[in-house]
This record gives structure tokens, sequence and C-alpha cells, in this order.
């Protein structure tokens, strides 16, 4: 029984681990530039421009960025804003840029000429992403993500949890970067 017991554990533990290894992982640079009040003036109640490279899906680009862009809205901290790749009411100031398996470049590079950036199409060993908000030239938050094929390649609804995830980490409530952020809150007490 003892034995059963224990075959049974390193089922499910295995079960579990091959299941979380198609779950989104990211990482996030954070510059101390970022705050957050600044993203709500920029983009809340209005659209945030959205530059996108690369179609790991092998959509037709269109549905491609549609997908993506669905996917996004809702995601951001503070007020909503409107993910769009054709901004009509924005300040152009500010963008998101989205790289999908692209060259590894720093956060200015992917904001001063994203179009610049080489990218591989077809399938890869793992889809790779680095999204950027940026202000003019300068990033002020970088994320990577990156995601598991699954079987035949990038499931919909696993790509869809990695621009969740990678969106809600591009806008953070918070900077733990920012030094005024410790004097602000005191003087917020008092």
């Amino acid at each position: 029984m003892r034995k059963f017991c224990l075959g049974l554990f390193l089922l499910a533990s295995s079960l579990l681990a091959g299941c979380a290894s198609n779950q989104p992982r990211t990482v996030v640079e954070m510059w101390p530039l970022y705050r957050p009040a600044e993203f709500a003036r920029a983009g809340g109640g209005r659209d945030t421009y959205v530059v996108l490279r690369g179609n790991p899906l092998a959509l037709d680009p269109a549905q491609f960025e549609q997908s993506v862009l669905r996917d996004m809205q809702g995601q951001n901290w503070g007020q909503r804003t409107n993910f769009t790749s054709h901004p009509t009411n924005y300040d152009n100031a500010y963008k998101v840029v989205m790289l999908f398996n692209g060259a590894q470049v720093n956060g200015g590079e992917l904001c001063r000429n994203p179009g610049a950036i080489p990218f591989r199409t077809g399938p890869q060993s793992e889809l790779h992403i680095m999204a950027a908000y940026c202000r003019y030239d300068s990033a002020m938050v970088l994320v990577q993500g990156w995601l598991k094929p699954e079987g035949a390649g990038v499931s919909q609804e696993g790509f869809s949890r990695l621009i969740r995830q990678v969106t809600r980490e591009l806008f953070p409530p918070d900077n733990p970067e920012d030094s005024r952020r410790d004097s602000e809150s005191i003087l917020r007490r008092h």
C-alpha cells in the first residue's frame, strides 16, 4: 500500500510539473522614472499606442494583432485604457512595444527603433516576448516572458495567459526603484 501511495504521489507530481512547464514565466526590469500616476495621466480613459513586431502563432497579421490587443485590454493597473495599434486619442510621448522571438536588445533599443530589430518566424523551442512601456525613446518598464510550446506549438490559451501577465507587469501600481516613493508616503501619513 505504501509503495502504491508513493507511486501515485510521484505520478501526480510529474503531471503537475508537466502542466507547470506550460505556464508563462516573466522577469521585470523597472527604472526609477516609471511612476504609476504618469501612466494614469497618459493613458487613463484614452488610447495607448501599441507596436507589435513578430508573429509567433503564424496567424494572419490582422488576426494576430487583434488577438494580442484583445488580451491586453483590462490588464493594466489603474484607469482603463484602450490598447491599440491605431490610436486616435492618445499621448504620443508614450507607447508599448512588444517584440516576439526577436533579437536580445535592451529597453532603450526596443523603444527607439522597434522596426529595425530582427525577429525569428516559424516554430521555436520556446516563445520569447520582450515588452517595454516607453516614454519617447526610454523604457520605463521592460518585461520579458517565456512560454514553452504544448505539443505541436503554442496554444492560443497559453499565449493569451502570457500576454495578460506581461501586460499586468508593464503597469505595476508601485515602483520600488523610485527613491521618492518613501518620502512621498511619509508625507501622506502626516
